[in-house]
């Protein structure tokens, strides 16, 4: 351990052994950037760093180390994991679920503390060895983006409530776009001045429901609303999602294009923003929507009603409930003062709630704690 006071530079590494980029991605090169921002030192250790580095806000500020990662059996990375903690490193924040295992054991062999950011509602298996070591045994703390996820976490006798902290989520909030890349964005996915688009962006994973979006851009457009929607992502459901666009010849009306780096750059020309999610934290592709003041339609997953407010910042309907989804997303697209209104709103709590530089003031005692107390 190099640091041993908390009124000093921590020596912070961030693992994160993810392929493709997602809101669990951005959070954690934010978050680096952000502590590095602060003033300490920050390594982050990726599978693919380059993913990473090409994304950068602020080149330089942080270092990246490649690691293959390439499964929990990995033993390569880990002796090499071991290394560099052990001495390098006065904390870990690792990502996902292979960082939880890897990292985590990693870090208790060699003595550092491992916090653990968690950004779904996920419940640890009693029953599953794994997950007694991985959730119970190994980290030092547990980072979540809502109360919710606390809340679910408090109902396993494998975790200790007193070590979950939660912190929400930064987020960029440039506000409204420019009406002439609106235009031209537009232009580009042949969207008419006139007809409404609307967009998501994530994973097109099961528990993401992005047939919700299929299934209600059919219906508006049998209720004669002029409609088109583009989903930005990758994932494993994307050939039954377009096998589902085919079945309903919907192909001149909803997209999934596949991932994009510049997911802000669609939503400046985005009338509405939707996430149909069956699970999440505190989605950061809602509050990246929310951040460009685009007016935005999402399940009740998660914590999205614990800072943001259903009728004032967004429309949120309930989790299940497609469709209170669909005639929603209705009355958002036939209402463009309704739309303006709660652009603008959503937008102020953002800015208010939601900054990086919050998260950071946030996260930072944390991380001093956990390293006081090794």
């Amino acid at each position: 351990m190099v640091s041993s006071t908390t009124d000093c530079k921590l020596h912070i590494t961030m693992l994160c052994s993810s392929t493709v980029w997602a809101g669990t991605e951005k959070w954690s090169l934010r978050a680096a950037e952000t502590l590095a921002q602060i003033g300490h030192d920050v390594t982050f250790i990726a599978r693919k760093p380059e993913m990473f580095m090409q994304r950068q806000e602020n080149p330089g500020l942080v270092t990246f180390r490649p690691l293959p990662l390439m499964n929990d059996l990995d033993l390569f990375s880990f002796y090499l994991l071991c290394s560099w903690l052990g001495r390098h490193a006065d904390v870990l924040i690792s990502t996902r679920v292979r960082d939880y295992w890897l990292g985590g054991l990693a870090a208790k062999l060699v003595g550092v503390p491992e916090l653990m950011r968690l950004g779904v509602e996920r419940k640890p298996r009693e029953n599953y060895w794994r997950d007694r070591w991985r959730y119970g045994k190994l980290p030092s703390a547990i980072m979540v983006n809502a109360h919710a996820i606390l809340d679910l976490l408090a109902t396993s006798p494998l975790i200790d409530p007193e070590t979950v902290h939660v912190i929400y989520n930064g987020v960029e909030t440039p506000g409204l776009g420019d009406a002439e890349i609106r235009s031209a964005v537009r232009s580009e996915l042949s969207v008419r001045e006139n007809e409404i688009l609307v967009l998501g962006a994530g994973r097109l994973a099961t528990e993401k429901r992005w047939h919700w979006v299929i299934e209600a851009v059919v219906e508006l457009r049998k209720r004669g609303i002029s409609v088109k929607a583009f989903v930005f992502g990758s994932g494993n459901e994307n050939a039954k999602l377009i096998d589902q666009v085919e079945e309903l010849n919907a192909g001149e009306w909803v997209h999934f294009p596949g991932s994009t780096t510049n997911v802000d750059r669609y939503l400046s020309a985005a009338d509405v923003a939707v996430l149909p999610s069956k699970v999440e934290g505190l989605s950061n592709s809602m509050l990246e929507a929310l951040g460009r003041g685009v007016a935005t339609l999402a399940t009740s997953a998660g914590g999205a009603s614990e800072k943001l407010v259903s009728g004032h910042d967004l429309i949120l309907v309930g989790n299940d409930d497609k469709a209170a989804f669909i005639d929603q997303l209705a009355v958002l697209c036939q209402d463009s003062d309704l739309r303006s209104t709660l652009g603008k709103q959503g937008l102020d709590t953002v800015r208010r709630e939601f900054s990086w530089q919050r998260m950071g003031e946030e996260l930072e005692p944390v991380l001093y704690g956990l390293v006081s107390q090794t």
